[in-house]
């Protein structure tokens, strides 16, 4: 069975929340991807996620697709998830985590990376949906 919804970016979504939805995404079989400006990233990826999530601004649209037999539950708990506020005033995730904090943390997990690492990383950051 295979499900799709368009949800919009919401306020509030810091790399927390980013890992916390990968997390969810990865207790269910079904195959999750996330479709956006003509790329398919992987729900269940944190790599995925993050090339999509970082560069998105509150309100950008993108389509959650669920392929498998528990794809109707897992499009219920991922709408859940993100319509859910946890308090009435939400930062972005800049000023919740610190620029400066991100900033560090990517710079230095930049520098471990190997060659190898990087391909990947580049792979789910640029992978296009060919369907």
């Amino acid at each position: 069975m295979v499900k799709s919804e368009v949800f919009y970016f919401p306020k509030g979504f810091t790399v927390r929340k980013i890992l916390e939805f990968v997390r969810l995404n990865s207790t269910f079989e079904s195959e999750i991807y996330l479709l956006k400006n003509n790329g398919k990233y992987n729900a269940k990826s944190v790599l995925g996620i993050m090339g999509v999530f970082l560069t998105a601004s509150i309100g950008d649209k993108f389509i959650v697709q669920a392929t498998g037999n528990d794809a109707n539950e897992a499009m219920a708990k991922i709408k859940e998830f993100t319509n859910h506020k946890e308090s009435a005033m939400l930062l972005s995730m800049w000023d919740e985590e610190g620029i400066e904090n991100v900033d560090k943390a990517l710079a230095t997990s930049k520098r471990r990376w190997t060659p190898e690492v990087r391909g990947i990383a580049k792979s789910y950051l640029t992978m296009n949906n060919n369907s």
